[in-house]
């Protein structure tokens, strides 16, 4: 008779397998949480000069969404290393440099692209393979807070 779902969420054969070792996880979910944190930076600065009133209402509504979510991802890279990243600190200079380009954005259209065709689908699309990678026994808890900002 096979063993049942470990924890209910994985087989002793996936349990088994390698994840992603602790000091690469929290490098990755840091980006996450930095990339998050800029977002929300990002919709706010964008607000007093934006025009149109439905696309305030949405960039108000997602840079509080996207503060939460730094938030979250921050609380989790503390219990799993000590001392903690800040959130504000820097992760690489490319990913910096590459976010400032989203604030450079001076139209509507080039704003919603930066945040909405590019930024968030490359998120979305690394925070997916994280989930993939990872032991999502050892891992639980990362995945079940990635899997809520999904």
């Amino acid at each position: 008779m096979p063993f049942p779902p470990y924890a209910g969420i994985i087989t002793p054969a996936d349990a088994r397998r390698d994840g992603i070792p602790v000091a690469e996880a929290t490098s990755i979910l840091h980006r996450f949480a930095y990339i998050k944190g800029r977002l929300a930076i990002a919709a706010a600065a964008f607000l007093p000069s934006t025009p149109e009133w439905e696309v305030k209402g949405a960039l108000a509504l997602h840079g509080s969404i996207d503060a939460d979510h730094a938030e979250a991802i921050a609380a989790r890279i503390a219990e799993m290393r000590q001392p903690a990243p800040s959130v504000t600190e820097i992760p690489d200079e490319a990913l910096r440099a590459a976010l400032d380009e989203v604030l450079a954005a001076t139209t509507t259209a080039e704003r919603i692209t930066a945040l909405y065709g590019v930024v968030r689908p490359h998120l979305r699309r690394a925070m997916e393979d994280y989930v993939r990678r990872t032991n999502p026994l050892c891992d639980a808890p990362s995945v079940r807070v990635l899997k809520a900002v999904l």
